[in-house]
């Protein structure tokens, strides 16, 4: 069972998408990580939701997911992303 509410949420699925686009992008360029901060948007308490959807649907696309700071400084979520 998903630990994330906002599963189905358009928003979120574009963020993996655009991220995982983002990542092989870099492994394409020579790069193996890459980092990405998740910033709590209008109206929102915190990053949280969207730093566990990442967690979630990367480590079941194969990614290595390093979750640094569910609410960081300014509520920011940090993310690093590796292959296994």
């Amino acid at each position: 069972m998903s630990k994330c509410p906002h599963l189905d949420e358009p928003r979120f699925i574009a963020l993996v998408d655009k991220m995982v686009e983002r990542y092989e992008q870099k492994r394409a360029a020579g790069e193996d990580r890459i980092e990405m901060r998740l910033q709590a948007g209008a109206g929102e308490a915190y990053s949280s939701w969207p730093a566990m959807y990442l967690e979630e649907i990367l480590t079941a696309k194969g990614y290595r997911v390093n979750v640094r700071s569910w609410t960081g400084a300014g509520f920011t979520s940090e993310i690093e992303v590796e292959t296994e």
